[in-house]
């Protein structure tokens, strides 16, 4: 076969291209290190048992073969098994009898022997892209069978060149006449696995897009199992622990009950009868004795300051909880594949070199009696910056400690960008705040506590951002703690989302101002110590647009966790919270009407907001078929508790035919506040909704479905305060499932391919991230199982999509329309209902509902791509594998 010039320079990169494929490569990259072990053998052979009883191969090539394991299995079964491989290591550790059937080669080379079946698993991603179609070429020209895996489209790996989605792939194969074998399924490989083969007949674009949504489907199956199994794990895990702690309790009664037995029989409790009467007589007397032989004792023993300080730091560690959102291990993991590192840093600096725009950014630092090791750090981790217009404007708050002035003085010597007043009495936070900021003379300005630390980039990051969104008012980034060197507890916050900053101040670190905006409203405020930041923050954001607000989604600051700091513990500064509550106090009286509450178990804040006399009447959609006592239980839960007193109920029959059900229709209807509809077509969840709609005469409609049930009394009350505001859109509810875990706090774009529900399977007790079960918050959509949104905006939109989006995925479309025209969605914890899933309709899994469910995915898809891949209320350091809040992995 002749080679193309293509072809030739490919051969001689092949010295270049085996390098990556070392020991340190097999080792770190395949999860479990891949050599010689039982995992391995074992996975291999129950591979080849499979491809023997499902493909009956005479003659096997395994392409990147790696080790050889997979030829071996075969060749030990008696299959005729060849391998070739590009690594010169991997080829080096074939078992020796099976060496003469390996050989280091590459895919870009022809293969010039014929096989029935060829296996390609996760080897294609690592060819360079403008040689891959020579790969494929040359694979299909050796068989009509291959059976083919690749990487996920979701992981990025250095030595992953090329990984692609799966359709890219099947239309690369469909050049060459191979085709999925629709009928095989290859998911005993990788969830992602398929037979691609040799055939006439052309598969449309169309049928090769549902198969590969069908794939997907498998995977977020395989990936759910998985998940499923590790629940499984750590109960048993937890179960084992409190089995463990109960017989150990058990023991430890058994020996106190013998130690007491053992008291009471002895002697000396017998001697000390008479003075144990005495005591009783005169209970002073039994004070006296103890306070006296105490403090005797702790004197003698000199024990007595060490085991004040140690009782003091055991009741805060008890008082304390523990940390629930983040674990040290994954963090880690996640620092060491994601997170700004030393070798980023020439990156940075020409990236800043290339700037348009370069500001002088202010970095405010009120300082007093701060430790020396922390002020040297913190002064050092602004001129280690490698944004260099920057000033460090320092305001010394009249502190007596020697060693502040000394180590300012040093540093301002050095570096002529150092700014320092000293003030001469003492004003604490706002006023030095202010004195720092007289200094300044920069367009923006940083806050940085004194005894935290910036990261080298994050100046670098704040002026990049300038320059992209050169109107940016307000820019905030995330942030984590860090506690001598440990780092944790990270922060990954959303975008702008208005109404979780009035639930919590969550911009904290590193917060950067538009200096001219401070100036307007005054600086920060004496009086609101604490929280004079957030008090700031709020009188700022009432005169921007909530699209100048902008989100830095980085780790740019480090929160130090000393004893006395918030970042320590939210229970360390309730003057705070108390400082915080009135600042968002005078926010709302200047801005609507509504009272303030501490959100329970938690330091944050809850707006109970007002609502217009006369209420505003709400009609409250439910559809429903046949199920009478689901439907009873909604209807009457909603009729016996609600305090909301203004709604009617749309019951819309589709089809019920139980006798039992149409008589309850007929008891309904004796009810003013209850009208019975019939809509006599097939089920389509949107179009039962919007024909209901058309029949309503409420101001605000609300969808509901017909197997919620109402827990808290004020639900609609509470619902109905956000949906009347104008600037809202959708109000979704939080909803259980019947054991008290979270069915659904919002939904998330992006997980599972469409969208996944906030915190799904939590404990209904549990805090969620950083608070986020407790705390009303913007969400990019919420279920219509329980939706209230505004008769206008409902019209204005279409209502939901009946012809494409019959059944799934309409509540998130609708939301996603309504975010569209620039409405905020709000999902409001504190309106909480249980949700007996999908009961009266059942689940999806006949071949027909399942070609309807792709349908409604490829719709999404097509129509909010960008947004699935991105939305602006969760991370994008956040999984997207799981609805956990857990760190993301690739």
């Amino acid at each position: 076969m002749v080679r193309t010039g293509l072809e030739e320079g490919c051969q001689a990169r092949l010295v270049t291209m085996e390098e990556p494929y070392d020991e340190e490569c097999f080792q770190s990259h395949c999860g479990i290190p891949y050599e010689r072990n039982s995992h391995w053998l074992a996975c291999f052979a129950e591979i080849a048992d499979e491809l023997i009883r499902s493909l009956r191969p005479q003659r096997v090539l395994d392409a990147g073969c790696a080790w050889g394991f997979l030829v071996e299995a075969l060749r030990d079964r008696g299959i005729e098994a060849w391998g070739i491989d590009i690594s010169p290591y991997a080829i080096s550790n074939v078992r020796p009898d099976i060496k003469p059937c390996c050989k280091r080669a590459s895919l870009i080379e022809p293969i010039d022997q014929r096989f029935d079946l060829i296996t390609c698993i996760e080897v294609l991603e690592f060819i360079q892209p403008g040689e891959v179609l020579i790969a494929i070429r040359n694979l299909c020209n050796a068989t009509d069978r291959i059976l083919f895996s690749s990487t996920l489209d979701d992981v990025s790996e250095d030595i992953h060149f090329n990984v692609r989605p799966l359709i890219a792939w099947l239309r690369l194969f469909a050049d060459f006449g191979f085709y999925p074998d629709l009928t095989y399924d290859a998911s005993f490989l990788t969830p992602q696995a398929i037979l691609l083969k040799r055939t006439p007949s052309r598969l449309s674009d169309e049928a090769l897009m549902l198969f590969c949504q069908n794939v997907r489907l498998k995977i977020d199956a395989a990936n759910e199992a998985r998940r499923n199994s590790r629940l499984l794990e750590h109960a048993r895990a937890e179960a084992e622990s409190w089995e463990a702690a109960a017989a150990h309790a058990k023991q430890h009664a058994t020996n106190v009950e013998g130690q007491l037995h053992a008291i009471f029989s002895s002697t000396s409790w017998k001697m000390t009868a008479p003075l144990r009467h005495l005591l009783k007589r005169a209970p002073w007397t039994a004070t006296l004795l103890r306070r006296t032989a105490k403090l005797i004792w702790w004197t003698v023993t000199l024990q007595l300051p060490h085991r004040l300080r140690h009782r003091s730091q055991l009741l805060r560690r008890i008082l304390t909880p523990q940390d629930l959102n983040t674990s040290a291990t994954e963090y880690q993991q996640w620092i060491e594949k994601f997170d700004y590192s030393s070798a980023d840093h020439d990156r940075y600096k020409a990236m800043v070199d290339q700037l348009a725009f370069k500001p002088v950014i202010s970095v405010l630092m009120p300082v007093y009696e701060t430790p020396a090791t922390y002020l040297e750090e913190a002064i050092r981790s602004v001129r280690q910056q490698i944004y260099p217009h920057w000033e460090l404007c320092i305001a010394d708050d009249a502190s007596t400690s020697q060693h502040v002035r000394q180590i300012i003085e040093r540093h301002r010597r050095e570096d002529s960008r150092i700014k320092v007043v000293y003030r001469e009495a003492n004003g604490h936070i706002s006023e030095a705040t202010n004195s720092a900021f007289e200094l300044a003379t920069g367009e923006f300005i940083a806050l940085l506590d004194h005894d935290d630390l910036l990261r080298p980039h994050a100046l670098a990051e704040v002026a990049a951002t300038l320059n992209e969104h050169p109107g940016a008012q307000l820019i905030y980034s995330d942030e984590d703690k860090i506690e001598a060197d440990r780092r944790f507890d990270p922060y990954f916050k959303p975008d702008w989302s208005p109404d979780l900053f009035l639930s919590q101040n969550y911009l904290n670190h590193l917060t950067v101002h538009r200096a001219d905006n401070v100036r307007r409203v005054g600086g920060w405020r004496k009086g609101f110590e604490g929280s004079q930041d957030y008090d700031l923050n709020l009188r700022i954001i009432e005169g921007l647009d909530r699209n100048s607000i902008l989100h830095i989604p980085k780790i740019l600051y480090h929160w130090r966790a000393v004893p006395g700091s918030t970042a320590k513990a939210g229970s360390e500064k309730n003057y705070a919270f108390e400082a915080g509550k009135r600042a968002l106090e005078e926010h709302v009286s200047r801005n609507q009407s509504g009272r303030i509450e501490q959100v329970e178990g938690l330091p944050f804040y809850r707006i109970v907001r007002s609502i217009s006399d006369p209420q505003p009447l709400v009609s409250l959609i439910i559809p429903t078929k046949d199920k009478v006592d689901i439907l009873r239980l909604c209807v009457n839960s909603i009729l016996s508790k609600t305090t909301y007193t203004n709604f009617e109920i749309l019951i819309v029959d589709n089809n019920s035919s139980e006798p039992t059900t149409l008589e309850y229709f007929r008891q309904l209807e004796q009810d003013d506040r209850i009208h019975v509809l019939h809509y006599p077509h097939a089920f389509n969840y949107s179009a039962i909704n919007n024909f209901a709609a058309q029949s309503s005469k409420g101001s605000i409609i609300g969808l509901i479905n017909n197997d919620v049930e109402v827990i808290t009394p004020d639900w609609l009350r509470e619902m109905v305060s956000h949906v009347v505001r104008p600037e809202v859109g959708c109000v979704g509810a939080k909803l259980y499932y019947p054991d008290d875990t979270v069915q659904h706090a919002g939904v998330i774009l992006g997980i599972g391919g469409v969208a996944g529900h906030s915190h799904k399977y939590f404990p209904r007790s549990h805090l969620g991230y950083f608070g986020r079960l407790r705390l009303c918050q913007n969400v990019s959509a919420v279920t219509a199982a329980c939706l209230l949104v505004r008769r206008e905006i409902y019209e204005a939109v279409g209502g939901l999509d009946e012809a494409r989006l019959k059944i799934a995925f309409n509540d998130v479309d609708f939301c996603l329309k309504v975010r569209q025209a620039g409405y905020l969605n709000v999902f409001t914890p504190f309106a909480e209902l249980y949700h007996h899933e999908s009961i009266s309709r059942g689940t999806e899994n006949t071949p027909a509902k399942i070609r309807r469910f792709q349908s409604e995915i490829a719709t999404m898809e097509e129509r909010w791509n960008a947004d699935l891949h991105k939305d602006p209320f969760y991370s994008p350091n956040l999984t997207l594998d799981q609805e956990d809040f857990g760190f993301r992995t690739s």
